[in-house]
């Protein structure tokens, strides 16, 4: 009896360790701004675990941004999402998006969060997608794309205030070009040694033009430059269904990028956590997984199932 029960316990622990560590460890979850996204009948079929926000890093005094993340928490309770929540500029007006805080005011706004909203929130990310550039016209971008000493003293203060928390020391965007990602990520590393701050546990990445350029050089070239110490989450990626006049709307291809997606996901086992941005499409970025119509697009099956597929042009 022990040697007929021994057999198919072999063939197991064969089977387990066949898996790639990559494989055996990713956990898949969303980015998105809409608190409605919880409420999707799909969502849930999608076996999302993990969830993240992007919040101005003065929300606590912002009464109609503290509303849409009030809202937002009580759909990720709801469905059991672990949040991870990532600062950017403040959104009161576009003269204030423009304004980068001192380390001081940085401290001050976000320990209000933390006293107001500490319970729900475990992981942060002390600024997002810091290399992308401020556009001072339209508030988007970030104040940080040329700062990255400033980005540095922020992750400092998060790992004094958010002691117990998983932080993301730096969320940086490959864009098409990844040469300015590389080189922030080398001035940030600089500026973390200059001001003897913990070392960096987790690194966060944006492989938007290597998914949607069916490419893992950039990448590979993020993860060369960031170096072989810390985890990596891909804090925001995703197939585009329409963005531009490069990307014209084809839900076909942000399909077959989404599975490109996940083979960037597997370059390493230290990839650990991939947040798909976003749930919900919207008219000027559309990656959403659903439909204006609450349908799932082809893109959500590719999510729903981890399909993996190959990083070229289809």
């Amino acid at each position: 009896m022990r040697s007929r029960l021994l057999l198919p316990l072999l063939i197991l622990a064969a089977v387990v360790a066949g898996c790639t560590p990559a494989q055996a460890r990713l956990t898949v979850g969303i980015s998105d701004q809409h608190a409605e996204t919880f409420a999707s009948p799909f969502y849930v079929p999608a076996k999302l675990t993990v969830a993240r926000y992007i919040v101005p890093y003065d929300v606590t005094s912002d009464p109609a941004q503290t509303l849409k993340l009030e809202a937002w928490l009580a759909g990720a309770a709801q469905t059991q999402q672990k949040v991870l929540i990532s600062f950017e500029h403040s959104r009161k007006d576009k003269k204030s998006a423009g304004k980068l805080p001192s380390p001081e005011q940085y401290r001050k706004a976000i320990t209000a969060f933390k006293a107001k909203y500490g319970k729900s929130v475990k992981d942060i990310s002390p600024w997002n997608e810091v290399n992308r550039k401020f556009d001072p016209n339209r508030g988007e971008g970030q104040p940080t794309w040329n700062k990255p000493d400033t980005v540095a003293r922020y992750y400092g203060v998060a790992t004094r205030v958010f002691p117990k928390s998983n932080i993301v020391a730096l969320d940086v965007l490959d864009q098409a070009s990844v040469g300015s990602a590389v080189r922030y990520i080398g001035k940030f590393k600089a500026a973390v040694a200059k001001h003897k701050l913990p070392a960096v546990k987790i690194w966060g990445l944006h492989p938007y033009s290597d998914i949607n350029r069916f490419s893992t050089s950039r990448t590979k070239a993020m993860l060369k430059a960031v170096g072989k110490k810390g985890d990596v989450w891909l804090t925001e990626a995703s197939g585009l269904v329409q963005f531009g006049a490069d990307f014209p709307y084809n839900e076909d291809r942000a399909a077959k990028a989404n599975m490109c997606m996940f083979t960037i996901a597997k370059l390493t086992s230290r990839i650990k956590r991939l947040y798909v941005y976003g749930y919900l499409g919207s008219p000027s970025f559309d990656s959403g997984l659903v439909g204006a119509d609450g349908q799932p697009r082809p893109g959500y099956t590719v999510v729903q199932k981890r399909q993996v597929g190959p990083c070229k042009q289809p």
